[in-house]
């Protein structure tokens, strides 16, 4: 575990790989949706920390990746950032390794 927050050491991946736990790419991946929305990046520190607090109380050694997104999203809803979650969602969809083999349509088509 991290020492500064009892932060998980490992992240497992939607393919279930298991990678190591970095705190930076919480705050990079914030600050480039900030940025994208023109909005001051340096929020994306204080925000970081309010996400590993949030995280730190799962107590494992071991957090799923969607963990960490609910966790970030309960955070920027704490702050009222509805912006940020639109976009911070946005970018989640566009994950270069989401494995994604099909998409059902509404109509049902894929």
């Amino acid at each position: 575990m991290h020492l500064e927050y009892n932060l998980p050491s490992y992240v497992k991946k939607k393919t279930g790989h298991i990678q190591s736990f970095e705190r930076r790419k919480i705050e990079t991946s914030l600050a480039r949706t900030l940025k994208h929305l023109n909005k001051n990046i340096q929020v994306a520190k204080k925000l970081t920390h309010d996400i590993c607090t949030e995280i730190s109380r799962h107590k494992s050694d071991i957090i799923s990746v969607d963990t960490i997104r609910k966790s970030i999203i309960h955070i920027l809803k704490k702050h009222k950032m509805n912006d940020v979650i639109k976009a911070y969602d946005y970018t989640f969809l566009h994950v270069k390794d989401l494995g994604l083999k099909k998409v059902l349509k509404r109509d049902g088509r894929i």
